[in-house]
């Protein structure tokens, strides 16, 4: 079971690698962008991630998940939704 620290080590790589589509691109490579919303009062999380492409011949990708961190299922659900776009 993965704990919220685990998930905001993962929303600092997640912000990490946006800092690096900045300083590098190529030809038809895929660029994962991530966009946190974090609601303090509620204590909840929202990430966007956008797949990207460098190239018009590929389609670009986006999804949306968010949740609640006092609630396990969402942690988890959170979780494993930025690492498998890492």
């Amino acid at each position: 079971m993965k704990t919220t620290s685990d998930l905001l080590q993962l929303v600092n790589k997640a912000i990490e690698k946006n800092n690096l589509f900045k300083k590098s691109h190529s030809e038809g490579k895929l660029y994962n962008i991530f966009f946190i919303s974090f609601s303090g009062n509620v204590n909840q999380i929202s990430i966007d991630y956008c797949g990207v492409y460098d190239s018009e011949s590929k389609t670009n990708r986006y999804d949306r998940c968010s949740g609640y961190l006092d609630k396990e299922e969402n942690i988890q659900e959170l979780y494993w939704f930025l690492k498998n776009r890492l």
